[in-house]
């Protein structure tokens, strides 16, 4: 009987240590990851969106438009209203172009970002991260 309270002992001792050691790694490799995703900010870019949603973006605002991606989603500002979820645009039309438009910018900076947007008449647009 006592050699199999010692084997399940080891046999325990040794997934203590497998588990500290899978611990240890998996947070090496988070730090090296976040430390790769740091944000800049004032970082530029361009995107393209259709022109039908161009036209859809430009008659909501001629100012820029700010987005905000987390984890909870995309979060939309266009002009002086307050932040909302990207759901709260009921119109089909709209939430396709915005939706279009935060595509692009996550292209381009990845999963967490808040960014300015400014399309123009053809189609293009402009991008300056914030954070």
């Amino acid at each position: 009987m006592s050699h199999i309270w010692m084997g399940v002992l080891l046999f325990l001792i040794a997934a203590l240590i497998a588990l500290i050691l899978v611990y240890y790694y998996a947070r090496q490799v988070k730090q090296r990851l976040d430390d790769d995703e740091a944000p800049v900010t004032g970082q530029r870019a361009s995107i393209r969106v259709t022109m039908e949603h161009a036209e859809r973006l430009r008659s909501l605002t001629s100012e820029p438009i700010l987005f905000k991606q987390t984890e909870e989603g995309v979060r939309v500002q266009i002009d002086d209203k307050p932040m909302l979820p990207l759901a709260a645009y009921m119109g089909q039309e709209v939430a396709a172009a915005l939706r279009e438009a935060s595509l692009r910018v996550s292209q381009a900076y990845g999963s967490r970002w808040t960014a300015l947007v400014s399309i123009a008449e053809d189609g293009s647009g402009k991008v300056q991260r914030l954070a």
